[in-house]
């Protein structure tokens, strides 16, 4: 499986190792960028993350209309088919903004929890089954925040990386 990722800095680092970590377990994500001549390994399923802007990949597939690009700010769009190649698999994890590329991550790291067994061996199969999808999504309230209640947190960083991954 190619990871196939637009930027690797702030937000969307975040991101990319977060997913990296979801599917780790098939020990086949080899995480690149495309290469410098703009070849795809045709042979391996894809994962492309990023925007439209910062991903050339993602934006080749906007403009042929393969998936309906997000339009809203923290938006994402998360179609599952392969129109890079009919017998493999591939996931276009787009964002309006690095906020939408997390919240499109985070997305489909839940749907492939629940979509995977626990059994790693079995995992690789589930994912080249995984029905085809596709979901946009934005956030109803554009604000929002976590009231602590005047608890002390001990650890802020891991906190903070909560919060993100409850978006």
């Amino acid at each position: 499986m190619a990871l196939i990722y637009g930027a690797y800095s702030g937000v969307e680092e975040f991101a990319l190792d977060e997913l990296q970590k979801m599917i780790q377990p098939l020990r086949a994500l080899c995480g690149r960028n495309p290469p410098r001549s703009g070849a795809v390994d045709q042979d391996a399923n894809h994962v492309l993350v990023g925007t439209v802007t910062n991903n050339p990949r993602i934006a080749d597939l906007a403009q042929k209309s393969a998936f309906k690009t997000p339009t809203k700010r923290k938006a994402t769009a998360a179609p599952a088919s392969n129109p890079l190649e009919r017998r493999k698999k591939a996931v276009v994890i787009a964002g309006t903004d690095a906020e939408g590329v997390l919240y499109g991550v985070i997305d489909f790291n839940k749907r492939l929890a629940s979509a995977t067994p626990d059994d790693p061996t079995e995992m690789r199969q589930a994912l080249d089954n995984i029905a085809e999808f596709n979901a946009q999504e934005s956030p109803l309230i554009e604000n929002r925040g976590i009231w602590s209640w005047g608890y002390v947190i001990y650890d802020y960083r891991r906190f903070l990386d909560n919060m993100a991954r409850s978006r």
